[in-house]
């Protein structure tokens, strides 16, 4: 650590001051000297920590592993460069500081009952991390606990979610039915560890069960339960005790208690256990990646009209991990690299891409923190995008080998919906368990070599031999191999090229396009020419390697030091209203603007040139669409007009659950009348307006 006194945060200059919290991008030019060096002492001497357990067998019986490491923040720990400077030595130090230790072994089922009876034991640790430590010059340090990582079912126990069922997701709470729907997706909200506490505590049947210390505390209602249960939450539909039973479950998105750390004492403050910012992350990148690249590759080959193409694919899968009885998450990536370089001439560039995106997307999450950069998280957002969007283009719902809930489920969700929000916190691979999972195979190899089977003697013999091991130097990272071989594998590929989304898809599928857009407003906000530009053809993001990491006009790169998950939601939020308020130019031709009560107004832009948008750029420019059948009623479902038909190809895509309210024009020549204020003593937009309901449309210029 880097740590220093007290005294020397109070001496330090003005500029200094500013070019640490740069360095850090914690710098705000609103602030004031004291407030910075107050700020720069505060998380220069903050240490957080991240948490992982899992359940599996040792000896013929359950056992439960935890896990807790410190997170690499180059705030209070040196680079690799100052430690290289410092000591002469080369060390991957974010390794070394994340190397995980283990905190608790206990003999337990795998059910939540006998799982949870180990909290009591992670509240007492989490108490004593409210006193602070002394290094030995003196300097105070701070603990706080701020993530839990691990497979799907940990995240959903320790966050308090349902095992499986339609709401399995335990970051969103998104419809198992609805995953592969990205402008659904990418809407719903990341649900706090605090969201969950109210929810469950909000009705007087929840809370109840909850200080009865329940663990399914909304199972087995009576009716009249169910009846109260919904009234607190301001439901008063359903006959039925099964439709009362729906309503509940479709209200609680799949909440079924209190987080687990809250649950011997449901309503405490999280402030108060020292996890004011404690979030379990959604998406833990060894077991989403390795498992659909699984289903990618043994889905695709159906998919692939090409035969040779197809027989080579098979061949490449086949030679990579067909003979192997154990596959590996590096054995998943390695196959990955060596079918898209196989298939490479052969392929169609949409199949190429679906590959290379994928490529792309297993690599990001698995570099340092120190490459993570503007530009990583951009190309990440733009990979899982285009990668989803091919999948439903080339793949479809048609499947052959795997069932739709398996291809589109809970792996491809985590990666495309929560990976890319996540990485504007915390790198790949610090939210990676893949040293973490290792433990496991440690522990059991001590188990079977070392232990006489008796539940007396096996805990306590596996502390004793991991600490030897340790000592011994016996405890190597198997990770900066396997990492150092993809590595090697990947330089075999072509160089990264730029993200190049076609005009068609955008046209296609322009309502998770716009999503999209949603998700990357802070780098839309710039303007053109900064990290984007367009051809007629194509959507042009500069992303690849070789092009800069950081750009002046922003955006910041955010951490987890000093904003969560739901803050980078609401931040997003913010830039993307800036975006419509100035009316910035961004790459699309129609943007969905839903008010509070569900109606939804589609602006028509003329952002977007190129032979495709030619006829919208035309109509633009005169100041009027022809649009003869359109719709006046605010609750009309569907739009069957030839303005419509001519400009979306994907009529379900674009209107899917759309009430459709009123069109705006933004871009081209404005009418002349526009600028007289006297007509019929109402404003121009007033006029037009009018004039648009009497021949059938609504159009308002701005």
């Amino acid at each position: 650590m880097k740590v220093k006194a007290d005294e020397y945060y109070s001496e330090m200059q003005r500029e200094e001051v500013i070019n640490q919290l740069k360095k850090l991008n914690e710098y705000n030019p609103d602030d004031g000297l004291t407030k910075m060096r107050k700020k720069l002492q505060k998380i220069s001497t903050t240490r957080h920590l991240q948490i992982w357990h899992d359940h599996s067998t040792l000896a013929n019986t359950g056992h439960i592993i935890f896990t807790v490491n410190c997170l690499y923040d180059p705030a209070i720990y040196m680079t690799d460069k100052e430690y290289k400077d410092t000591t002469g030595k080369v060390v991957d130090v974010q390794t070394e500081i994340e190397k995980p230790h283990v905190y608790i072994v206990a003999r337990c089922r795998s059910c939540d009952a006998e799982q949870l009876a180990y909290v009591e034991t992670r509240l007492c640790c989490l108490q004593h991390l409210q006193k602070n430590l002394k290094t030995a010059d003196g300097v105070e340090i701070k603990d706080k606990m701020r993530f839990f990582h691990g497979d799907s079912p940990s995240r959903e126990f320790e966050s308090g979610q349902q095992k499986g069922g339609h709401y399995y997701c335990s970051g969103c709470g998104a419809h198992a039915d609805r995953v592969y729907e990205l402008d659904y997706c990418f809407r719903c909200e990341p649900v706090s560890l605090e969201d969950r506490q109210n929810i469950v505590m909000k009705g007087p049947i929840g809370k109840r069960n909850s200080f009865l210390q329940k663990p399914k505390p909304f199972s087995a209602l009576t009716r009249e339960e169910l009846e109260s249960e919904l009234g607190a939450r301001e439901i008063y539909e359903g006959k039925t005790k099964k439709e009362l039973q729906n309503l509940l479950y479709e209200n609680l998105h799949g909440v079924s208690r209190v987080p687990a750390l809250l649950f011997t004492n449901p309503s405490r403050s999280l402030e108060s256990l020292n996890l004011g910012n404690y979030e379990v992350l959604p998406c833990e990148p060894m077991h989403d990646i390795a498992h659909h690249i699984e289903n990618l590759l043994t889905e695709l080959p159906s998919h692939i009209e090409d035969e040779n193409c197809r027989e080579k694919l098979v061949e490449a899968v086949t030679l990579t991990t067909g003979k192997k009885e154990t596959k590996r998450a590096v054995d998943f990536r390695c196959s990955l690299l060596t079918t898209s370089l196989y298939v490479q001439g052969t392929a169609s560039s949409s199949v190429q891409s679906l590959l290379d995106t994928m490529v792309d997307m297993q690599d990001i999450l698995y570099k340092e923190d120190k490459h993570r950069s503007p530009r990583l998280i951009l190309r990440y957002h733009n990979s899982s995008w285009y990668h989803l969007t091919l999948c439903r283009s080339i793949i479809g719902f048609n499947l052959k080998s795997k069932t739709v809930r398996k291809f589109y489920g809970t792996y491809l969700h985590d990666l495309t919906a929560h990976a890319p929000l996540q990485l504007r916190l915390v790198s790949g691979r610090t939210s990676s368990a893949e040293e973490k999972e290792r433990t496991f195979n440690t522990v059991k190899s001590i188990t079977n070599t070392t232990s006489s089977y008796r539940p007396a003697h096996i805990i306590s013999n596996i502390f004793i031999r991991l600490q030897a091991e340790e000592k011994l130097g016996r405890s190597g990272n198997c990770v900066e191999k396997q990492q150092s071989h993809v590595s090697r594998l990947a330089h075999s590929l072509p160089p990264q090229k730029n993200t190049k989304i076609p005009k068609t898809l955008i046209k296609k599928y322009s309502s998770s396009w716009q999503a999209h857009l949603e998700r990357i407003s802070d780098f839309l906000l710039p303007g053109e020419g900064v990290w984007w530009s367009q051809d007629d053809d194509f959507v042009e993001f500069f992303d690849a390697c070789g092009e800069a990491e950081f750009r002046d006009e922003g955006p910041p790169l955010h951490h987890f030091r000093s904003s969560t998950l739901k803050n980078e939601d609401q931040y997003l939020k913010r830039c993307w209203q800036q975006c419509l308020e100035r009316e910035v130019i961004i790459p699309t031709h129609i943007i969905r603007d839903e008010s509070q009560d569900g109606k939804v107004m589609r602006i028509y832009t003329d952002y977007l040139t190129g032979p495709l948008f030619a006829e919208l750029a035309a109509k633009i420019a005169l100041g009027h669409t022809e649009s003869d059948d359109m719709s006046l009623e605010p609750d009309s479902k569907h739009l069957t007009t030839s303005f419509n038909n001519a400009l979306e190809e994907d009529p379900e895509e674009e209107n899917s659950g759309e009430t459709v309210a009123e069109f705006r024009l933004i871009g081209g020549e404005q009418p002349e009348d526009l600028n007289d204020d006297n007509l019929l003593g109402a404003s121009p937009v007033t006029k037009h307006k009018e004039e648009a309901k009497a021949s059938g449309m609504i159009v308002i210029y701005t």
